[in-house]
């Protein structure tokens, strides 16, 4: 219909003509237009003023006598339709077209191979389907291409090799196939973008016939082979990125003929291997080299390496460093380095003052390492420092105060060292602070007021230390992730907490805590993951909980709490699923007391439902709601050590997936449900409870109701058995086992079931 439309506009323009713009061509502007679906900037747009589209139309270009449009401007207008084929196959003069940064769907037109004078083609940021068009291969003056971020699918078409005189070609789409060695013949090309697609296969030995190429960036694909040391023969590449493929092999030594390298990034490529090559040195412009991520390399840090006069970036991190010398002091005197990281290198060595030297320094990783010493005091010489982070090694003493001069840090991690004393006041002065780590060291004391008023702050992770006193009142609104657990905190939790409307991540756990756990946890719509457990919290569970619709985790063990189980536990929508044939997928927790399989302090894995539920060692009182029966997908139930009453509901044998239940030392009674075959163990500390497993009959014990008017009665003794029917009786021996035969009410007899030993 919308093809319709343009046609008749175009037929309604033929014929007119104007001192300016041909009016049919105006009116193909106006069938563009409508197309494209939205005013933007071209609201004056219209047939009626086309006599003005050269002067007056915003974005739109003519050439100099105003006969021809050359360039059409329509970049972020936030156009939602889609490129209309009729109309576009009729601008045949156009030299530029711009739709970039609008809302665009479709696919890209196979007329656009009609634009012989095109030279610049944008249309990236859009939402386009499709393949890329070989059409365009016909496109003889394109220089530049750019169709990133959409969502184009599909192979690189071989014809884009017919394009001499591209000089730039960008695509950050879903492409699959093979670079084509084609492409090699756009003997102008200067500039390849193609990050993060589906590219796959080798990469075409052609590509050192690429004379110009400055710039290879092929980053978050699936290439697989070698590096090509062909890459040595173009001269003119500045950059060669080449990361998170699966590339593998050694760095190619003839890289280092690379004159004009100024940037190898060849970060988390799966299979590489081997050493550093010293050749790379000879790059004397090189200003970036990251090989971070792996791990499959090993050998020496290379001394030359550390002597490139422009080198402002290394990441060496997970580069297997087998020498057993310290780290060359050659890297403390790197004083153009803006970003280093060392981190998971199996390095050693003293962090010493010398540290203070690197004053340009943005982002020091040397974590997960043996480096020993303390935090140099010299390192707030690094006044440009974003990034700290020397979490896992072997540092002593305390922290320096005068990191609380670093304005500009965003990131301090120091966790998993043997760092001690007070937590310094003065970090609170890192007013741009938003991740503090400090886990698992000796820190002693309160929790410094300063850093609980940090606005930024998103982290804050201090679990594992010997920290006492109250939980300061947090007050910064970004805070995600707050892990205070394994401490001697005492006090209440603040209710103020509930104000952290982005708070995920609430661990709490292991501590002295007390008092009631704050019903503002349900102002908390964010919240995922709660633990509390190991304190002495009393009073109730909240019902206010049940507002917290993404609550994934919520453990509450080992307290003093009491009061009943919420009958509406099994109702509470973070536990559900949207659709009931499907299971939640949530990371590896569970509503109430989760260990989970395979857990870390992250819980990344993920388990399809809910999978446990402790609520052990508290002072919950009331049933066991049936309710618990509708998280089919349960594994572990654990109610022990409380003073639940009634009966075990019989719902739960709707948990198929049950494998360990726990309700010992309650106050529980009646029969243990049959379908429920557990141990004795799991039931243990009841003394109302009866039935198997347990040696204590119930009252009534014999008669059994298997349906259909059935009823047997069943007597087991150690060398045979003896059933009797409802109207008539059988006896049977046998050794080491039962026979039972059921006689149904009518007369008949009905074979029954037969276990031997």
């Amino acid at each position: 219909m919308m093809e319709l439309m343009i046609w008749l506009i175009l037929l309604s323009t033929l014929g007119s003509s104007t001192a300016s713009l041909n009016a049919h061509k105006a009116g193909v502007l106006v069938a563009l237009k409508r197309s494209l679906l939205g005013l933007g900037n071209t609201s004056d747009w219209t047939v009626e003023n086309s006599d003005r589209a050269c002067t007056d139309w915003k974005g739109v270009i003519c050439n100099s006598d105003d006969s021809e449009v050359v360039e059409l401007h329509l970049a972020g207008n936030g156009f939602t339709g889609e490129i209309s084929s009729v109309a576009l196959g009729q601008l045949a003069s156009l030299r530029v077209l711009d739709v970039s940064k609008n809302l665009l769907v479709g696919s890209l037109p196979a007329e656009l191979g009609l634009l012989q004078s095109l030279q610049a083609l944008d249309v990236s940021g859009n939402r386009l389907t499709g393949s890329l068009p070989r059409d365009l291969g016909n496109c003889s003056a394109l220089r530049f291409l750019n169709a990133q971020q959409n969502q184009l699918q599909g192979p690189i078409p071989p014809q884009l090799g017919a394009l001499q005189r591209l000089e730039i070609l960008v695509h950050n789409n879903r492409l699959s196939g093979s670079l084509p060695p084609s492409l090699a013949n756009c003997s102008k090309l200067q500039e390849i973008w193609l990050t993060s697609n589906d590219v796959e296969g080798e990469i075409p030995q052609e590509v050192g016939a690429m004379q110009e190429l400055r710039v290879f960036f092929v980053e978050r694909n699936r290439l697989e082979g070698l590096i090509p040391p062909v890459f040595a023969n173009c001269s003119s590449l500045e950059l060669l990125a080449l990361g998170e493929n699966s590339l593998g092999g050694r760095i190619p030594d003839e890289l280092g003929r690379l004159e004009n390298l100024v940037a190898l990034s060849l970060h988390s490529v799966q299979r590489l291997e081997g050493p550093i090559p010293p050749e790379i040195s000879n790059n004397s412009k090189l200003e970036w080299f990251d090989i971070n991520g792996n791990s499959l390399m090993h050998g020496s840090i290379p001394v030359s390496l550390l002597q490139l006069p422009r080198l402002a970036t290394l990441q060496l991190s997970y580069f297997n460093n087998t020498s057993d010398r310290p780290v060359p002091e050659q890297l403390w005197n790197m004083t153009q380095l803006e970003f280093l990281g060392i981190g998971r290198t199996n390095s050693r060595g003293i962090l010493s003052s010398i540290v203070g030297n690197l004053t340009r320094l943005r982002s020091l990783r040397l974590n997960g390492n043996r480096f020993e010493g303390s935090v140099p005091d010299e390192l707030s010489k690094c006044t440009r420092m974003e990034m700290l982070i020397l979490s896992n090694n072997r540092l002593l003493g305390g922290v320096t105060r005068s990191l609380g001069t670093l304005q500009r840090l965003r990131v301090l991690m120091l966790g998993g060292n043997q760092l001690s004393g007070a937590i310094p006041e003065e970090l609170g002065n890192c007013t741009n602070l938003e991740e503090l780590v400090l886990e698992r060291n000796f820190f002693r004391g309160a929790i410094p007021e300063s850093i609980a008023r940090m606005a930024k702050l998103r982290s804050l992770l201090l679990y594992g230390n010997q920290l006492s006193g109250v939980i300061p009142a947090p007050a910064s609104p970004e805070i995600i992730d707050m892990r205070l657990h394994g401490n001697s905190l005492s006090g209440s939790i603040p209710p103020s907490v509930g104000n952290l409307s982005k708070l995920s991540i609430l661990y709490l756990s292991n501590n002295k805590l007390d008092g009631s756990i704050p019903a503002t946890l349900g102002q908390l719509r964010r919240l995922t993951r709660v633990d509390f457990s190991e304190n002495q919290l009393t009073g109730g569970i909240p019902g206010s909980l049940a507002s917290c619709d993404t609550l994934q985790l919520l453990d509450l063990s080992s307290n003093l709490l009491s009061g009943e189980i919420p009958a509406s536990i099994g109702e509470w929508t973070g536990f559900q699923t949207a659709d009931k044939n499907q299971a939640l997928n949530i990371s590896s927790m569970t509503p109430f007391g989760v260990f989970p399989e395979n857990s870390t302090d992250a819980y990344r894995r993920t388990l399809a439902g809910v999978r446990e539920l402790n609520l052990s060692h508290n002072w919950l009182s009331g049933g066991i709601p049936w309710t618990l029966g509708e998280m089919t997908s349960m594994a572990v139930l654990d109610l022990s050590f409380n003073r639940i009453n009634g009966t075990i509901p019989g719902g739960l044998a709707r948990l198929h997936l049950l494998k360990d239940l726990r309700v010992v030392f309650n106050d529980l009674e009646g029969r243990i449900p049959e379908t429920l075959e557990f141990g004795a163990s799991s039931y243990e500390g009841n003394p109302g409870l009866c039935g198997e497993p347990l040696s204590r009959p119930c009252e009534g014990d014999g008669l059994v109701d298997v349906g259909d008017g059935v009823t047997w009665w069943k007597e087991n003794v150690s060398n045979g058995a003896f059933v009797v029917g409802f109207l008539e009786a059988c006896k049977a021996i046998t050794r080491g086992g039962y026979i039972l035969l059921s006689i149904h009410s009518d007369g008949t007899d009905r074979p029954g079931a037969l276990h031997a030993d």
